[in-house]
């Protein structure tokens, strides 16, 4: 479920009834995965939410934990050293993305006003910005930026 609703969306970056829901979804999906990849958590509409997802933890560690060992004994009943290899590199880089995903959730933010307004900026970002390029027309950043309001939620993680 988007943090912002369509119709919000739609009143936001002031389209018509007639465009595409599709499209302008892609531009709220776009703007809600990128807010939390700056913030390097999971963004839940409310306290509820973050709860169950945080619950849900464990279970999905047992789960991921449990396919790990199972890719790694099947691994080393292979002859190949290349194909073993492969196997556990496959294998090693699902648990990494699980325990990534496990931290995103354990860190989660439930929406406040200042996330919900730096989606909206990039929203309307994406909305107004449909070329790669800009020809002609002068181009700065506003001081007032989605990071400017994601910064004192950000999570910072050192490799």
């Amino acid at each position: 479920m988007s943090l912002i609703s369509l119709a919000d969306a739609a009143a936001h970056c002031r389209v018509d009834s007639d465009y595409p829901a599709e499209q302008l979804q892609g531009y709220v999906d776009g703007a809600e995965a990128a807010a939390a990849a700056y913030l390097n958590c999971a963004i839940f509409q409310s306290q509820g939410a973050l709860d169950t997802a945080v619950d849900g933890i464990p279970a999905k560690a047992a789960e991921a934990a449990a396919l790990y060992a199972g890719a790694i004994e099947a691994a080393a009943a292979l002859q190949d050293v290349d194909e073993r290899r492969a196997f556990i590199e496959v294998a090693t880089k699902r648990r990494d993305d699980a325990a990534l995903s496990r931290a995103r959730l354990l860190n989660g933010v439930v929406a406040n006003p200042a996330i919900l307004s730096a989606i909206k900026l990039t929203l309307g970002t994406l909305f107004a910005n449909r070329e790669d390029v800009a020809i002609a027309n002068n181009v700065l950043e506003l001081p007032l930026s989605a990071r400017v309001l994601l910064r004192p939620y950000r999570r910072v993680m050192s490799p």
